[in-house]
């Protein structure tokens, strides 16, 4: 399918059976919204994987169902998916009509400068039997959030999505008139191919954290359930709080086949990794590093590690030409500015594409920001098969 410009994933929860929750990604273009199992990875189309949703839910019209939608043109930082959707069918008018709606009124896409701002989204998808239809606006402020929004009004263009002005004027006080303005979202690949392990913490699972990447399941198991907790769609975790992939209970040496080998064969066979972490610290004390995600066999020998110490993170990745503990002469590889910790929603990414050119190929973003990057070299056949842990070392 080309030429997509939405992506996410939706969790549908049975109704009469609520501990059953079934996992899906989905694709937007103009042709069509595409469904995946993520158990499975088969796909379906949008009025099959309805069947599934009326089913589960009672044979509702227009549901809100848990889950996400990024859109890559437009900049939703600090949160980079949206998370207001409504799916629906309209079976007394036309039974193969299907509807995705995505709505958030709050601002967001705010510029680093803090001048331009997104508010008001309210986008409807809409299948038909030949394509998918849009309408809805969004509005855009373009300089001082007391001027008046610019409302901007989707539509397709050869396969991509763009937003205009409703008007062919724009009026900006104190600047004058701009005849046009547009913003275009950009294609994508199909995300569900090389991810190794997706954890969805919106749903309390219970003790065992599914990997729904469709992939070989790597899961995560709550070793310590009195110390975590879920609300609002989030897990929180207290002080030595224990999540890994290593079966509760189990005494170390684990015999193999460990279930992580997976991942660290797949980067193995490309020389690269990406990893993607939402979080709202707690605090800006820690001491450490204090682990985020880390795959090691304890607190001195890992294969990665994307840690906090007091307001900075740092990263750590081991390499033939780092240490044991992903230290580069005694130093983090990677590590954010002062101040760069906030207790609010954040996303951090890490991303590492080991190569021989000269320029930097690891990098540390926050919130879609680039804040440190250098060049690393070496490969990764060094990596064990560590467990994988989150908010905690598996000692």
């Amino acid at each position: 399918m080309s030429d997509v410009i939405g992506q996410g994933r939706l969790v549908v929860t049975d109704s009469a059976a609520p501990e059953n929750s079934r996992h899906f990604g989905f694709q937007i273009s103009q042709q069509q919204i595409q469904f995946y199992d993520l158990s499975d990875n088969d796909r379906m189309a949008s009025l099959d994987w309805w069947l599934i949703v009326q089913e589960s839910l009672g044979g509702m019209t227009d549901v809100s169902v848990p889950g996400h939608l990024v859109l890559s043109g437009l900049p939703a930082t600090p949160n980079s998916a949206f998370l207001d959707i409504v799916v629906g069918a309209d079976a007394v008018v036309n039974p193969s009509v299907f509807t995705l709606t995505v709505r958030q009124s709050a601002p967001f896409g705010v510029s680093s400068s803090g001048h331009i701002m997104f508010q008001d989204l309210d986008l409807t998808f809409t299948q038909t039997v030949s394509e998918v239809t849009v309408s809805g606006a969004v509005k855009v402020i373009l300089f001082d959030p007391s001027e008046q929004p610019v409302t901007l009004t989707p539509a397709w263009d050869e396969g991509k999505l763009v937003f205009r002005a409703t008007g062919p004027n724009v009026p900006v006080e104190q600047v004058g008139v701009i005849e046009q303005t547009q913003i275009e979202v950009n294609s994508v690949t199909h995300p569900w191919e090389s991810l190794q392990v997706l954890y969805s913490l919106d749903i309390d699972p219970g003790s065992l954290i599914r990997d729904v990447s469709a992939q070989a399941s790597i899961d995560l198991t709550v070793q310590t359930p009195n110390r975590v907790s879920w609300a609002e769609g989030a897990l929180t975790t207290q002080s030595n709080a224990a999540i890994a992939t290593a079966p509760r209970g189990t005494s170390r040496p684990i015999p193999p086949p460990r279930p992580v080998h997976r991942l660290v064969e797949a980067c193995q066979a490309t020389q690269e990794i990406s990893i993607v972490v939402w979080l709202k610290p707690g605090n800006t004390r820690q001491d450490g590093p204090a682990r985020i995600v880390t795959l090691s066999s304890g607190s001195s020998k890992r294969n990665f590690l994307i840690g906090q110490v007091k307001d900075r993170y740092v990263v750590r990745l081991r390499t033939t030409e780092t240490n044991e503990n992903g230290l580069v002469n005694d130093r983090d590889l990677l590590e954010s500015p002062a101040k760069a910790v906030q207790q609010q929603p954040t996303c951090l990414v890490f991303t590492c594409s080991l190569s021989t050119s000269d320029r930097p190929n690891a990098r540390l973003y926050i919130d879609g920001q680039q804040v440190d990057a250098t060049k690393i070299g070496g490969d990764f056949s060094r990596w064990n098969n560590f467990e994988l842990a989150i908010a905690n070392e598996f000692n």
